[in-house]
């Protein structure tokens, strides 16, 4: 039983280094692909980070309204 628990531990221990090492191979591909790109297209990409970066402070500011005007009821309607 013993035996067979190692085992079973060994295999996945190698499973997850395989599984690893193919995560870096394509999280590096990625990252060469994305270099690449953004050298191709630097005002592109300047233009999707600063979209994104919009897209992120509306949702954010979005939230913290949407949180501040909670909090403001709730002190309403204590007092």
């Amino acid at each position: 039983m013993a035996r067979k628990i190692l085992s079973r531990a060994r295999n996945l221990a190698r499973d997850a280094k395989e599984a690893l090492e193919t995560t870096r191979e394509k999280v590096e591909e990625y990252k060469d692909t994305t270099e690449k790109m953004i050298k191709q297209h630097p005002l592109t990409s300047v233009a999707i980070a600063a979209a994104v970066g919009a897209l992120v402070a509306l949702g954010v500011n979005a939230l913290a309204q949407r949180r501040r005007h909670t909090w403001r009821d709730r002190l309403r309607d204590y007092f």
